[in-house]
């Protein structure tokens, strides 16, 4: 009882080691496209966990006494060991990507139902975040630069129906005096998505506030139990750690998990064609 104990909590720091690598991950994909001089940084910590990671697992297969298993693991890695270090991979279009990240990653399904360690669903909440800190690419792909959450939105939803078909938009929340729309909600995993787009630092500021005051509105539901809060921004106004601090020092309830996603973009300012108008020269002249 005491060993399958250990398994579970063995498991248990996986998951959290695998969600800190691709936070990891999503600030080292940001940086490659819109800071390129900047990477090396988030690269350096990224190689350090995906080869904790691979020891991680590797332990935990020998451990669980899953010999193939464990070959099969080995083996499928030696691609992404170049001379001199682990290489993270490329995509499809020959990009740097984290794939051996994304390797590692489909062990872990596995080795928690080796651990009969119940899930409810928990093992696709990880797929969700990777989807959600991929948003920057996905718009990227698209040749989208979105200007507001609704072209963030929109991208989002077309590609998580195809992950997750009970995939809805505008979900209500109702409670006595009002009725709380998260954007997106994936019933299966009992999980909402709040996205907030910032162009500035000030108004990343705000859509943190604005989080704060749905928290309160979302609890004590049944039907939704994880909670996503995707702040988009076009700049780095903050990190991925200093809004997780923000979260921690506000007692923000534990199911709430900021994501912080650098893309491309600008927010579309009301005055802009105003302004423009004004210096077209008068046709009387």
């Amino acid at each position: 009882m005491k060993e399958q104990l250990q398994l579970h909590n063995a498991v248990a720091d996986l998951r959290l080691a695998m969600r800190g690598a691709w936070s990891t991950a999503s600030e080292y994909v940001g940086a490659l496209f819109f800071h390129p001089s900047e990477p090396e940084v988030y690269e350096n910590k990224l190689l350090q966990q995906v080869q904790g990671l691979y020891i991680h697992i590797a332990f935990l297969l020998e451990t669980l006494q899953l010999p193939a298993l464990l070959v099969e693991f080995k083996a499928g890695f030696e691609k992404f060991r170049g001379a001199n270090q682990i290489e993270l991979g490329l995509d499809e279009l020959g990009n740097p990507y984290p794939l051996a990240l994304e390797y590692l990653a489909t062990y872990v399904s596995p080795l928690a139902a080796a651990t009969s360690n119940p899930s409810e669903s928990l093992d696709e909440l990880p797929r969700l975040e990777r989807i959600l800190q991929g948003t920057p690419k996905l718009l990227k792909d698209r040749k989208i630069e979105p200007r507001n959450e609704r072209d963030v939105r929109r991208v989002l939803y077309e590609t998580l129906i195809h992950f997750f078909p009970d995939t809805v938009r505008d979900i209500p929340i109702a409670k006595a005096s009002k009725c709380y729309k998260p954007d997106i909600g994936i019933r299966s995993l009992k999980a909402a998505v709040e996205f907030k787009f910032s162009d500035s630092k000030e108004e990343l500021k705000r859509a943190i506030g604005g989080v704060y005051e749905d928290v309160a509105g979302y609890a004590g539901s049944d039907d939704w139990r994880h909670f996503y809060a995707v702040f988009y921004i076009t700049d780095a106004f903050m990190t991925q750690a200093q809004v997780e601090a923000e979260f921690s020092m506000s007692l923000v309830n534990r199911r709430w998990r900021p994501l912080l996603v650098l893309g491309r973009g600008a927010r579309r300012r009301a005055g802009a064609a105003n302004k423009r108008l004004r210096k077209l020269p008068n046709s009387g002249d």
